[in-house]
C-alpha cells in the first residue's frame, strides 16, 4: 500500500485507556470475585487470584485497548474463516463463569451481532460498512503468508514450505507483532501542498547549458505517523527529493538545491566553470540517484526503522545482535563510529550527524536475519517515503526537475533538509514532461565519458568506462552540458518513441 492514508489518530488515547483499565485491573484484583456473584451460585465461584474481579471483567477490556493502540487486529480471517476478537464479547461480561448459562446464549448472539458489523467495515459494505470513512486496505496481500492465513489444499511444495518457515517465524513475538500489525494496518501519512508542478518545453532550454545536480528519489512534504499499521513514536518527515526545489521556491528560501556543505561548494563551482566556459546561463538538471542507496543515506528511513522499535519490541538479545552487527558494519567502512544502540535516546543526534550510521542501521536490518527476528519492514518504510511522481525511476534518469543556478556562486547555511547542511540558491522553474535517461539528457558527457578508462587502484588493469561509471561521474565530476539543436533532436526522437512504447 502507497497511497496516502490517514486514519484516525486514536493510538494516544486507547494507550492512556489501557493504562486506566490496567491501574482499575490491579485495584480489583484485591477482591474475590465470588463477593460480586449472586447468592445462589458463590459456592461455585473460585476465590483463587486467577479469578479475581479485574481478572475476569475488567483484564479482556484492557488488552483490547492495549492491542488496538498499536494498530493490532480485532479480527481474524476473511469470508467464512472471519472470526472477532473473543474479547469483544468479554469485555461486555457475557462470558463470566459466574452466568455461565444466559452468558453462553447471550455470548452466541453478541458473536453473531458483532461478526456481521465487522464484516461490513470490512468489506465496506452494508448499513455500517457504506459510512466509513477510509476502508481497510492492507500491507499484505499474499493469500497465505499473513497471520490469518490458511494453507490451500492445493498448495505447491514450495508454497508449503514457504508457510512452514513463515509459521514458524510467527513464534517470534515481535515478527507476530509486525506482522498482525502490517495485515491488518492502514498507512497515517499526509502529504503538504508544495505547489503545482510546471512541465517546460524542451525547446525553452535551447541556448542554455544544463548541470546535472544528483539527488534522492524520495517525496518531499511528508509528514508520516504509522507506516502499514505499524505506528512510530513520533513523526517522521520527507523534506528531499525532486520536490525541494518547487516547495522551496514557494516557502521564498531562495534555495534551489540541498546537500553537504563540501558536496554543495563543488556544485556550485561546478556551476560557475559552466557558466565561464559557455558564457550561458545555466541550468541545474535533477538526475536520480540509486533508488536503494540514495533512500538508505536519506534521514528519514532509519528514523523511522529507530521509531518503530518501541512498538514492536524485539528481543533484547536481538537488538543487541543487531547493534552489534551495525557497529562492525562501521568497523568494516573504517569510520570511528561508537554506536549507542538502537534504543539510546541519544541515537537520532547521530542520525544526524553521519550518514554513515544512518546506511549501516537500514543495510544490515534489512538482511532476512533480522527481518525475521521481527525488526521494522524496511521495504515499507522504503515505499512509503518515495516519490510517486517518479514512477519506477532508474539510477541516472534526468530532467524531472530543473532551476536556474544563481550566478552569486553563493551558498545559504540553512538547507530546511533534516539530511543535509547547506542549501544550493537558485530559482525552479519546471521539469521536462517526462524524465529522460542520463545519455539522452547529456549526450556531450556520455560521449566523453565513453572514451575514459578507469584508475584501479594496485595492480588492476585499467578498463572503460561502464554506463554505471559514467552515470556516477554525472556526481563526481564538473561536466556541464550546452543545449543545442542536435541535443532537441535528440530528445524529440527519444521521446517520440518513449510515448509509442519503442524503447
Amino acid at each position: 500500500m502507497t497511497d496516502y492514508l490517514k486514519s484516525p489518530d486514536q493510538d494516544v488515547f486507547l494507550r492512556l485507556l489501557s493504562k486506566s483499565l490496567q491501574n482499575m485491573t490491579d485495584t480489583a484484583n484485591q477482591i474475590p470475585s465470588s463477593m460480586f456473584a449472586p447468592p445462589a451460585i458463590r459456592p461455585f465461584v473460585s476465590n483463587k487470584a486467577n479469578n479475581t474481579l479485574g481478572d475476569t471483567f475488567i483484564k479482556p477490556t484492557q488488552t483490547l485497548a492495549e492491542d488496538a493502540s498499536y494498530g493490532m487486529p480485532l479480527y481474524s480471517g476473511k469470508g467464512m474463516t472471519f472470526r472477532p476478537d473473543e474479547r469483544f464479547i468479554d469485555a461486555l461480561g457475557l462470558a463470566s463463569p459466574a452466568i455461565k448459562p444466559a452468558g453462553l446464549a447471550a455470548k452466541a448472539i453478541g458473536k453473531t451481532t458483532l461478526n456481521e458489523l465487522l464484516s461490513q467495515i470490512e468489506s465496506g459494505t452494508g448499513m455500517v460498512g457504506r459510512n466509513v470513512i477510509n476502508p481497510r486496505t492492507y500491507a499484505i496481500d499474499h493469500p497465505f503468508l499473513k497471520p490469518s492465513g490458511i494453507l490451500p489444499e492445493n498448495a505447491t511444495s514450495a508454497e508449503k514450505s514457504a508457510y512452514t518457515k513463515y509459521q514458524k517465524a510467527l513464534e517470534n513475538k515481535a515478527f507476530a507483532r509486525r506482522e498482525t500489525m502490517r495485515e491488518a494496518g492502514q498507512s497515517d501519512v499526509t502529504k503538504s501542498d508544495i505547489g503545482q508542478r510546471t512541465v517546460i518545453q524542451p525547446e525553452s532550454l535551447l541556448g542554455k547549458t544544463i548541470v546535472p545536480v544528483v539527488g534522492d528519489v524520495s517525496e518531499t512534504g511528508l509528514a508520516v505517523r504509522n507506516i502499514e499499521g505499524v505506528p512510530l513514536n513520533n513523526t517522521v518527515l520527507g523534506q528531499g527529493g525532486e520536490g525541494y526545489s518547487l516547495q522551496h521556491k514557494n516557502l521564498g528560501t531562495g534555495n534551489a538545491w540541498a546537500s553537504m556543505y563540501n558536496a554543495a561548494s563543488g556544485k556550485q563551482l561546478n556551476f560557475n566553470k559552466a557558466r565561464e566556459a559557455t558564457g550561458q546561463d545555466v541550468v541545474g538538471v535533477y538526475s536520480a540517484m540509486s533508488p536503494e542507496g540514495s533512500m538508505n543515506f536519506s534521514l528519514p528511513i532509519s528514523e523511522s526503522i529507530v521509531r518503530q522499535i518501541d512498538v514492536l519490541k524485539p528481543r533484547v538479545a536481538d537488538i543487541k545482535l543487531a547493534n552489534q552487527d551495525i557497529q562492525k558494519a562501521l568497523h568494516a567502512k573504517d569510520k570511528n563510529i561508537k554506536f549507542v544502540g538502537l534504543t539510546d535516546d541519544r541515537v537520532y543526534d547521530q542520525l544526524q550527524q553521519s550518514g554513515d550510521l544512518r546506511k549501516s542501521i537500514v543495510e544490515i536490518l534489512s538482511k532476512t536475519k533480522f527481518q525475521n527476528l521481527g525488526f521494522p519492514n524496511v521495504e515499507d518504510i522504503n515505499k512509503t517515503f518515495k516519490s510517486q511522481a517518479l514512477g519506477d525511476v532508474k539510477l541516472g534518469d534526468s530532467g524531472y526537475t530543473m532551476f536556474n543556478a544563481d550566478p552569486s556562486g553563493k551558498l545559504n547555511p540553512v538547507s530546511g533538509h533534516s539530511t543535509y547542511d547547506t542549501g544550493i540558491l537558485g530559482n525552479y522553474i519546471g521539469g521536462l514532461e517526462k524524465s529522460a535517461p542520463a545519455e539522452i539528457m547529456f549526450p556531450k558527457i556520455f560521449d566523453y565519458t565513453g572514451k575514459l578508462m578507469t584508475k584501479p587502484q594496485g595492480t588492476g588493469a585499467p578498463r572503460p568506462y561502464s554506463k554505471t561509471d559514467q552515470i556516477n561521474a554525472l556526481r563526481t565530476s564538473h561536466l556541464y552540458e550546452p543545449v543545442d539543436q542536435q541535443w532537441l533532436d535528440n530528445y524529440m526522437q527519444w521521446l517520440e518513441k518513449s510515448k509509442k512504447g519503442l524503447l
